[in-house]
């Protein structure tokens, strides 16, 4: 019999990795951006919010806030760095025109 910490343990990986193919996902997107050299009519808004979602649950996956959470805290770090990489390209890539209209002239 397989205890209960066993299975949640295997649970909770198979979700990591079903989470990293949903958080690698816009990868095909990025890649047309940079081989056209422009973001065209992408919108950054799934980018951010996934990017806000992914940075709050690394502080509830914190030590002092939910012990014994590596599970969530590992993959949502590595969501937060994906995504801070898709938000820099998204960016980088932008007109300066869209860039003004969102607030973002100092980038």
């Amino acid at each position: 019999m397989v205890s209960v910490a066993t299975a949640r343990n295997v649970v909770g990986v198979i979700g990591n990795i079903f989470s990293l193919f949903l958080f690698l996902s816009p990868l095909p997107t990025f890649i047309r951006i940079c081989k056209k050299g422009a973001v065209e009519q992408y919108s950054a808004t799934p980018y951010l919010t996934t990017l806000i979602n992914c940075m709050f649950w690394v502080l509830y996956g914190m030590p002092w806030v939910h012990p014994n959470s590596t599970l969530i805290l590992t993959i949502n770090v590595a969501g937060t760095l994906i995504e801070l990489v898709f938000v820099t390209l998204f960016l980088i890539y932008s007109d300066k025109k869209k860039r003004a209209k969102r607030g973002l002239r100092w980038w």
